[in-house]
């Protein structure tokens, strides 16, 4: 923290040669005025003085004399004083605007720009002493929704709370810093080992475990760090902070609060995404990417209601492309909204093709619903291929509905009111509440497939499955299973009352051409398969359909 100066009485030599010179006029005054009463050919003057002025004595001439010198002091005491003071304020206001420059208005830490300078030092000091030093770039988990319902002003006293415990998990000769809105970084110096980072950037995520009280409310936050160990051989700022960053950004792919520090594999894994970003956006102009659609079925009749539309990729040099890699990489580009504008449009033309009791089902990523004009673009699209709203369900995950709660619920009410259904995907992993769910009055839920893998092996699994069937049938909505996998988790879903489904059971997702088949071919084969149970039941045995061979769970991407 810079100091204040400690030459608050000091003026400047210009200053001081005017004082000095208004005082010596004061002095001369009064010396004179005194010499003059000492000797005599000094009083015979003023006796001439008194002859030519009778009116003025000698007495009121002197003592005029001596006011005129002690009023000429007075004057030039005055004037120092007010310079002084003059200085003084200078100097606080210089000092003010110093620390301005070098501290952050709201919490007092330093900033971005004294960080720097203070990492320069500690990076000088690891040269000369061979000495370790941390980087680390923290991120607060969640506090955008704190400003959002809570606002500005609780968000703000917020991070004065968070910046307090911060500081006293930290010694005195480290550095934490605010330099942005919810980002922190911190320099740890004079480190003797890995470990002793290991152990701050532990302390710093239990700092904020356990809700913080502001206001009167709970609030519930974290923090992801990401750590860069740095030594004689690192002597670019710049460099350190970068490492540290890329390190935060793994952090923040884990869930919950945590840290992570930086190795080279980072790098190496950042320049392959890096390629894979600039061949995603060519296939996206060059719609490489199409839908392959997987049904959705009635589990009583057998008969399918939807299809879910999927992004795949064959990439013509990398060959088939993980959705999980290229949906993230979208997402982080900020490609996502021209690639699912390819998929739905794409979709629109396919699905006119089918029967129109059929529905389309497309899915939205969270990072789409920070576009508020999400939903006049959905239907732009939907008047501009001719594709009736009514055949269109939406789906969004819980977690859709967390960054910023109001605008979602504007955006689906929206799309709703023209008649466009919707959809909550992977129900029971993200933060949705009975009351949200009943406000937003979803057409559908969708239990999410890590609760159906182990359906009848695990007891918790069962018991959440049953919850949530039980309170779809309360709330008068058709419940969805994702990743029937076999005939065993087809049956004990129907038993527990389960409407529809969707798995390997049915079918994979499939490119447009085939959906004509499936549509055939999925009824009857579930009305043979329950023909072949029946039979089997008469005659004490039993048959039933697996999975392809070496078929795994395709979990549905985003679009």
């Amino acid at each position: 923290m810079p100091e204040k100066s400690d030459d608050r009485g000091s003026v400047t030599q210009a200053q001081s040669r005017r004082v000095g010179i208004d005082l010596a006029i004061a002095a001369a005054l009064t010396f004179g005025s005194f010499i003059a009463c000492a000797t005599t050919d000094a009083f015979e003057t003023f006796q001439e003085v008194s002859r030519d002025y009778e009116y003025l004595e000698l007495d009121e001439a002197l003592i005029a004399l001596l006011s005129l010198g002690l009023g000429a002091i007075f004057f030039a005491l005055r004037r120092l004083q007010d310079q002084r003071r003059e200085m003084v304020s200078r100097i606080d206001a210089e000092a003010r605007s110093a620390r301005l420059a070098m501290h952050d208005d709201l919490t007092g830490l330093p900033n971005r720009r004294l960080f720097r300078d203070r990492l320069r030092t500690a990076i000088e000091r690891v040269s000369r002493y061979d000495e370790m030093i941390a980087v680390m770039v923290l991120d607060i988990d969640r506090f955008k929704p704190v400003n959002d319902l809570h606002g500005h002003g609780a968000g703000d006293r917020l991070l004065v709370t968070i910046s307090e415990r911060f500081t006293r998990v930290l010694r005195k000769h480290d550095t934490l810093a605010r330099v942005g809105g919810d980002e922190f970084t911190i320099c740890q110096v004079a480190l003797g080992s890995r470990s002793d980072a290991v152990s701050v950037a532990e302390r710093l995520v239990k700092a904020l475990e356990g809700p913080i009280e502001i206001d009167g409310k709970s609030l519930i936050v974290g923090v992801s760090i990401g750590v860069c160990l740095g030594n004689a051989e690192i002597r670019d700022p710049n460099e350190l902070i970068r490492r540290a960053s890329v390190a935060l950004r793994k952090a923040k792919k884990r869930s919950g609060s945590g840290y992570y520090f930086y190795d080279q594999q980072l790098d190496v894994s950042l320049a392959l995404r890096a390629t894979l970003e600039r061949e995603l956006r060519g296939a996206i102009e060059a719609a490489e990417i199409v839908p392959h659609y997987q049904p959705i079925i009635d589990l009583a009749s057998g008969k399918i209601i939807c299809f879910e539309a999927l992004a795949r990729w064959h990439s013509a040099t990398r060959g088939f492309v993980s959705p999980e890699d290229f949906i993230a990489v979208a997402e982080d580009s900020n490609q996502i909204m021209e690639l699912s504008e390819l998929m739905l449009r794409q979709a629109c033309r396919d699905a006119k093709s089918w029967p129109e009791d059929i529905l389309l089902s497309i899915n939205i990523s969270p990072l789409q619903f920070r576009d508020n004009r999400l939903d006049e673009e959905i239907l732009a699209i939907l008047d501009s291929e001719g594709f009736p709203p009514e055949r269109l369900e939406v789906e969004v995950t819980e977690n859709a509905l967390v960054e910023d709660p109001d605008l979602a619920d504007r955006i689906l009410m929206s799309l709703k009111a023209r008649g466009v259904r919707t959809s909550l995907d992977d129900f029971g992993t993200g933060h949705s509440s009975l009351v949200r769910l009943r406000d937003l009055a979803f057409d559908k839920i969708k239990i999410d497939r890590s609760f159906v893998s182990d359906l009848t092996g695990n007891s918790q699994n069962a018991a959440i499955v049953e919850a949530v069937l039980a309170m779809g049938n309360s709330l008068g909505l058709p419940t969805a299973a994702e990743g029937i996998e076999d005939d065993t988790h087809l049956e004990t879903l129907r038993e527990k009352g389960c409407v529809l489904g969707q798995g390997y059971h049915f079918s994979r997702p499939v490119p447009a051409a085939d959906v004509g088949r499936l549509i055939t071919e999925i009824p009857e084969k579930l009305r043979k398969a329950a023909r072949d149970k029946a039979a089997g039941d008469e005659t004490g045995g039993t048959k039933a359909e697996q999975s392809p061979p070496g078929a795994k769970p395709d979990k549905p991407q985003a679009a």
